[in-house]
């Protein structure tokens, strides 16, 4: 019975498509045999149908008349000439007369024509006329693709393998310099390549191909509709379906292999470059390798999956390189360019690398840095007044190029041109033009829709991140300039390092160092963050045969970026540097050409993909089974299983919710300068603060001084005597025109507290009258240096001629410069218990020189050398000053630390000072005692003393640090740290993780200390102001500047607020924008399994959804419900806990396979119900033929497989939305609830009230009810029974079978993901560190020394061997217990 009733209804679906009676009987009963009109019987003629079906019956009204469409005219009316025959084949085109009959009747009394019908359909299509696959055409594709792929890898094999030219187009990059970090300098390549009339012949070629392919298909696409006539313009080609369909495979299969292979080069141009010698390149290639800080963590990567990872890709790449024959690629990983070689009217050839320009040298025979060094001694700086010759600037623009850092001006269209190429795209491409054929293009407009979509946002917000790059780099305006000694005004753009040029009030674009005028006020703040005005002076002529450095001339030297407020008419400069030279360039060199770190997340992805490639062949395999009919027919629908198991929107996700946090972070008026970084900061889990300006207020309030002249005095807040001229002249400070002091901030209050005058000469003098009445003039100044931590003066008492030496600094630096007998017994004392107090302290002290060394005012500093200034003085006191705590920087403090991150200071000020100030914010609990390392002495042992009284105490031991009920922080000073790192990492490592305060630490200490907990895994921030702490800032994997500088760019944020409180601004958003961004990962996964499901339940029933319906699910709600996800809010809070980052993680994968199970299990409920039913027994679709998929939907299978998987694409992305502790509340994310709220009462119409709405996705309707269908047309329902309307009862049986879905998706999500598996998890993990055994590459990359999932475990402990530091070595190892944040 089951074959011949597959055969009627496979009868009913070919030939009654076309044309469908609305007014079919629709059985209302629900009852078994269902009454309906039989299934049109066609035939030859009138002659050959049933007997009874030959005619129409006579009625009360008149004879009635057979129509073309079988149905029976009124009596005594003629037909409607407009209706047609739904035969649409010769050997079956006459309809004969419907009737109305059970339906198995039918099948019973018409089963021989039934039979017939379907035979005579296949043999007709059977004898469809084909092309033959050896026809021109197809011949000419076959020789056209042979010939162009030998052609190409065969100039790859004569160009890479036979003629590489290797000597002499291969050499290594001169300046392999990346910020001042040296790099192996072989591993940076120049290989030089030219064009040639054979390479671009095949360039041409292979473009044409690759375009070609795309034009096959919408050939053989037109064909497709052609041979189906809906378009009629043109006569068809190709008449038989199954050949086109075949054909477009066949280009499909081979256009998709084809392009991903020629997107492995860096591009398609590149290939056919010839090989060369440098002075014919038109294309360098530069290889720059990632530096090796990026690839720190892949040590913590499982080893299983860097090895899976590593063989899969080497193994591609291994083919790719005999294809390409590319003999020349460097094993170690590297960024790749090919930057095209400029040539001037002169000849010179050059080209831009990083911003840089790099010109040929003919003598060596390769491109080097275009760079030109200005002046060896300041003399010879000063000598240059008169300016350059019209000669030397032509010559010294050829080697450097005009003076601007060339980044061109981000254009929003290239930035899409440039993501639409990736790889990614070219596969979403072809897979969009798989939904083409089968009547299914409107599904690939909305496939096209939805990954343009995604392109786009990825797009605009790498353009955004490129515009705010650009904006500082952009040059614009006019200056003076002395050429031939003449005045000239000219573009920025055309200054030459060694120009002479005339100061104007405005923003720098150069490098510069005054020759000419005194007191040029300028604003260092885009440079240095330093709000305050500084002043510069001309270099001074005594000094003129010392060699000028930018950093020890710092006071003369202007840098490109700073704005010149007040200078003086006939102030002169020398430029030094320009373009990518200055600083403002090396800077954006820097951001440009940043790595960010690696983690486990980076391999974890490529592992996923693999696994969705796997999965997406399993379906394709799986559907093409099922689908025995026609293997031609199930290459599509496994096709739409590929295209739906890798999910389009998969990479948009992430940027989507790392571009919402990022916004939101600007309204708080925090930049992001790599806004992938903010997924990093998710993952925080120790947070370092700068002191000054971070920590506490960015100013210094004086306090008092404490003057010593051979004993104490009386500390006061008025200074006399020497150390009051002190401060009244060792500072760097100037005036302005209106009078106003200018300088550092501390300077200036110090000044203010001596109660001195200061006025400037017209020479540039400095000159003061004291508070008593002297006159002093400053003949001399020595800068602040950051290694000495002095800064002197050489002055004139004015009246009696005296010369003497002001040195200041801090307590450890001035105690060694000051004799022995000049200083007090208890100077360490004195200092110390200022510091615990947590007092900023300078020390005083003087020197008288003799007047031999120069006399009166015919005094020349010329040979004096600041050593023999700073050296035998005597010490004259301490000046005090008061650093305040920031008023949020407790509260900050503390919600980091109940946030699961431990927080750390390191300053360069006294470690004493630290520790008040890290006692007075919460950071050191008042209850703890400190142990500090406070030197090295003689013996090269490290000192360990308590910090109240100084007193010895034993060396710190492991063990007792370990020590849950521990009492006691560790503090040291930099110079103790950089001891204990040389004598031991390991021991370094363990101990870094107690220390809470770094002290006195120079700029390269702070890196030093940033990059051992870089290095040892550890997810570290550091925050600053982004003064001498911008190598930190840019050393830790996240770097927050309290800074409006532009330096502070190399810093992954930025706030322009200047408020400690952006930490956690950071930290909220970050982990959110991590939560978000897993939340929409899992349900663009789950998204493509669930599609994968109901495909494939699908294809076994031969059924599928209607036009309507996928486009709702696709371009709707999947793509609404995905982009609403991340719109969550940051919690309030910081949690306990760190949301996860592991794609392959036990949260992540049990989050995907729970759901996964439940919608599974729930689909074969409902259609295990579905089959129980008495009412569908005799309702069944029984169709095998998939070739039109808009008449296979009208069914009850169909039905319930929209219903419970439709609504499933809407309830798991209700479980996903459970932001927990990372983000806002689920109400909370209004924008999203709002979609579920109106998509599932969409939904619930649909299930449970038979309406227009319903019959939109073709469920519950009848034809009463039926609506446009996607192609604009109404359409009856296309099954025997004329209806998909269901009973009652069984409406509200799915409607509970979908509540419960989603009551159950939700609660495993809520309960058990984020509960139960959690606490065992962490039990777990927690047992295995007490029992001693190491997890060490199972966990998260960034929890790989936590001590559990969560931040708050602080780190894991390893198995350490103690060295003996400082003597007291106890030998006793370290035991796995969490150290308390």
């Amino acid at each position: 019975m089951f074959p011949a009733r597959n055969c009627l209804i496979l009868s009913s679906v070919l030939f009654g498509v076309t044309v469908a009676d609305w007014d079919d009987y629709v059985d209302p009963t629900f009852n078994c045999p269902a009454t309906t009109t039989c299934p049109v019987v066609c035939a030859y003629d009138i002659s050959y149908c049933p007997p009874d079906l030959m005619a129409c019956e006579a009625t009360s009204e008149g004879n009635s008349t057979l129509c073309a469409d079988g149905s029976c005219s009124p009596g005594g009316q003629e037909c409607d000439p407009e209706l047609e025959s739904p035969c649409e084949y010769d050997c079956a085109w006459f309809a004969c007369r419907k009737v109305i009959n059970k339906f198995d009747q039918c099948n019973s009394d018409y089963e021989e024509y039934y039979t017939y019908m379907s035979e005579c359909a296949a043999e007709e299509v059977e004898n469809i006329p084909k092309v033959s696959w050896t026809n021109q055409i197809f011949l000419a594709c076959y020789v056209w693709m042979a010939v162009v792929t030998v052609a190409v890898f065969g100039w790859c094999v004569f160009n890479q393998r036979l003629f590489p030219r290797k000597k002499e187009s291969t050499k290594s990059l001169e300046e392999a310099i990346e910020e001042g970090k040296p790099l192996t300098p072989s591993l940076w390549i120049q290989t030089a390549y030219c064009r040639g009339l054979v390479g671009d012949t095949l360039y041409a070629i292979s473009v044409m191909t690759l375009w070609g392919f795309q034009i096959l298909l919408a050939i053989l696409s037109i064909m497709y509709y052609q041979q189906q006539e809906l378009i009629v313009r043109w006569t068809p080609v190709m008449l038989d379906e199954k050949q086109i369909l075949l054909a477009f495979e066949i280009v499909w299969m081979v256009g998709i292999v084809w392009s991903l292979c020629m997107k492995w080069p860096f591009s398609v141009h590149t290939i056919f470059l010839r090989r060369c010698k440098f002075s014919q390149a038109t294309h360098v290639m530069v290889f720059a390798p990632y530096a090796e800080d990026t690839n720190k963590h892949a040590e913590v990567v499982d080893r299983q999956l860097k090895l899976f990872v590593n063989v899969l890709f080497c193994g591609v790449n291994f083919i790719m390189s005999i294809l390409f024959n590319d003999v020349n690629r460097p094993a170690v990983p590297g960024t790749y360019d090919y930057c095209r070689v400029d040539v001037d009217d002169d000849g010179n050839r050059s080209f831009y690398f990083r911003l840089r320009l790099y010109v040929y040298d003919s003598e060596n025979e390769l491109f080097v840095p275009g760079s030109f060094h200005v002046g060896g001694t300041i003399g010879q700086i000063i000598e240059s007044k008169h300016g350059l010759t019209a000669h030397e600037v032509h010559l010294r623009r050829n080697t450097v190029g005009p003076n601007y850092i060339r980044m061109r001006k981000p254009n929003f269209f290239v930035e899409l041109f440039k993501e639409f190429n990736k790889p990614f795209y070219v596969y979403q491409n072809y897979l969009v033009w798989t939904w083409v054929p089968l009547w299914y293009y409107h599904m690939a407009i909305v496939e096209t829709i939805v990954r343009l979509a995604g392109g786009v946002v990825v797009a605009f917000f790498q353009y955004r991140n490129m515009m705010n790059l650009y904006r500082i780099s952009n040059v614009t305006g006019d200056v003076q300039v002395l050429r031939d000694n003449e005045v000239f005004s000219i573009p920025q753009q055309e200054i030459v390092p060694g120009d002479v040029i005339y100061l104007e009030a405005g923003t720098t674009y150069c490098d510069t160092v005054i020759i000419s005028g005194h007191n040029v006020l300028v604003d260092e703040s885009a440079i240095t963050g330093e709000a305050t005005l500084i002043a510069k002076s001309e270099l001074n002529l005594t000094d003129e045969s010392k060699t000028y450095n930018p950093t020890e001339q710092k006071k003369h030297t202007i840098l490109a970026g700073t704005k010149i407020m007040e200078v003086g008419n006939k102030s002169l400069a020398v430029v030094t540097k320009t373009g990518s030279f200055t600083a403002k360039g090396e800077l954006l060199r820097g951001v440009l050409s940043y790595q960010r770190h690696m983690f486990k997340f980076d391999f974890q992805v490529y592992f996923v993909l693999c696994i969705l490639v796997l999965y997406a062949i399993f379906g394709f395999v799986l559907v093409v089974y099922l689908l025995q009919d026609d293997p031609v027919y199930g290459w599509f629908y496994g096709m739409f299983v590929v295209a739906t198991a890798i999910p389009p929107l998969l990479p948009t996700v992430f940027v989507v919710s790392v571009g919402i946090s990022n916004n939101r972070l600007n309204s708080k008026r925090i930049v992001c300068t790599n806004p992938e970084d903010l997924l990093v900061s998710g993952k925080i889990r120790l947070a370092c603060f700068d002191k000054t300006g971070t920590l506490t207020k960015q100013g210094l309030d004086f306090l008092s001084v404490h003057p010593y002249d051979n004993k104490w005095g009386e500390t006061t807040t008025r200074p006399t005597g020497v150390l009051a001229t002190g401060m009244a002249m060792c500072h760097s400070l100037a005036t302005s025109s209106d009078g106003q002091l200018v300088g550092n901030l501390v300077d200036q209050n110090m000044f203010i507290a001596s109660d001195a005058t200061l006025k400037v000469s017209k020479d540039g003098s400095t000159c003061v009258t004291t508070s008593d009445g002297t006159n002093m003039t400053a003949l001399k100044h020595f800068d602040f240096d950051q290694h000495r931590m002095t800064q002197s003066v050489i002055v004139r008492d004015d009246d009696s001629g005296k010369l003497q030496a002001y040195v200041k600094g801090s307590a450890e630096s001035i105690k060694k410069l000051c004799n022995i007998e000049s200083l007090p017994s208890d100077f360490d004392e004195t200092s110390k218990a200022c510091s615990r107090e947590g007092i900023y302290q300078i020390a005083m002290a003087v020197s008288n020189i003799p007047l031999n060394e120069g006399g009166g005012k015919e005094f020349s500093s010329g040979n004096i050398v600041r050593d023999n200034i700073e050296k035998n003085l005597d010490f004259v006191g301490f000046i005090n000053f008061k650093n305040m705590l920031n008023e949020d920087t407790a509260t900050v403090l503390k919600e980091l630390r109940e946030g699961g991150v431990r927080s750390i200071m390191i300053t360069g000020d006294s470690v004493l000072t630290g520790i008040h100030i890290a006692k007075e914010c919460g950071l050191i609990a008042k209850d703890k005692k400190v142990i500090l390392g406070s030197h090295v002495n003689e013996n090269g042992k490290i000192v360990w003393v308590n910090d109240i009284n100084d007193s010895p105490v034993s060396p710190p031991s492991l063990k007792s640090l370990n020590d849950p009920k521990s009492k006691t922080e560790l503090a040291v000073t930099g110079a103790v740290w950089s001891v204990i790192m040389e004598e031991s990492f390991e021991y370094a490592n363990e101990l870094a993780k107690f220390v809470r305060v770094y002290g006195r630490c120079t700029p390269n200490e702070k890196v030093s200390i940033v990059s051992h907990f870089v290095d040892s895994g550890i997810v570290t921030l550091m925050c600053g102001d982004g003064g001498n702490d911008i190598g930190a800032l840019k050393r830790a994997h996240i770097g927050i500047a309290l800074s409006e500088a532009e330096a502070s760019t190399v810093a992954s944020f930025t706030s322009l607020d200047k408020s400690i409180a952006s930490v956690l601004h950071v930290l909220k958003e970050g982990r959110c924008a991590l939560a978000s961004a897993f939340s929409s990962y899992k349900y663009m996964i789950m998204y493509g399994q669930i599609a994968f499901i109901n495909q494939v339940a699908a294809a076994y029933f031969y059924v599928t959804f209607s036009g309507w319906s996928w486009i709702f699910i696709d371009g709707i709600w999947v793509l609404s419900l995905a982009l609403s996800l991340p719109l969550a809010k940051a919690a309030k809070k910081l949690s306990k806990e760190c949301p996860t980052s592991s794609l392959l993680g036990t949260h992540t994968m049990s989050s995907v396979l729970g759901i996964l199970i439940i919608n599974a299990l729930t689909l074969v409920v409902a259609m295990a119900i579905l089959f129980k039913q008495d009412w569908f027994l005799c309702r069944k679709w029984g169709s095998t033929d998939v070739s039109n998929i808009s008449v296979i939907s009208d069914n009850y299978e169909a039905e319930v497989i929209f219903i419970v998987t439709g609504y499933q694409f809407i309830s798991s992305a209700c479980a996903y939305n459970f932001g927990f502790t990372h983000r806002s509340p689920w109400i909370r994310n209004y924008i999203f609830v709002i979609l579920v709220v109106g998509f599932t009462v969409v939904h619930f119409i649909a299930t449970l009230h038979p309406s227009r709405l319903s019959c939109f996705f073709r469920v519950n309707c009848t034809n009463k009810n039926v609506v446009l269908d996607e192609f604009w047309e109404l359409i009856p329902i296309v099954n025997p029974f004329n209806t998909t309307e269901m009973p009652t009862e069984f409406r509200w049986i799915l409607f509970v079978i979908v509540v419960a879905n989603l009551i159950l998706n939700m609660s495993f999500e809520y309960f058990f993901v984020n509960g139960i598996l959690k606490k065992i998890t962490r039990r777990r993990k927690k047992e295995k560190r007490i029992d001693g055994q190491s997890n060490k590459g199972q966990e998260d990359v960034f929890e790989r020394l936590e001590a559990s999932r969560n931040c708050s475990g602080g780190f894991e402990i390893m198995q350490p061997t103690e060295p003996k530091i400082g003597g007291g070595y106890t030998g006793e190892g370290a035991v796995f217990l969490p150290v308390p944040v």
